[in-house]
């Protein structure tokens, strides 16, 4: 976990998960005292999501070659 200071009220958090469950991260963090207000996955193996260029909401196949 990488913490950055995002404001005096909230705290950015960048965590690296190799596998995952449902709400894993908001337990993780409700469990130490940091409730979770947002969270936004930035990418899916080698795949950055960014680079997708997708509008939010949108979506597009992703090939077992992508991830």
């Amino acid at each position: 976990i990488k913490s950055s200071a995002a404001s005096d009220v909230y705290k950015r958090q960048l965590l690296t998960l190799t596998e995952g469950k449902y709400h894993q991260v908001r337990r993780m963090l409700a469990a130490v005292g940091a409730p979770v207000a947002s969270l936004r996955r930035v990418s899916i193996g080698r795949l950055k999501l960014e680079d997708l260029n997708l509008e939010p909401g949108a979506w597009t196949p992703i090939r077992p070659d992508m991830i």
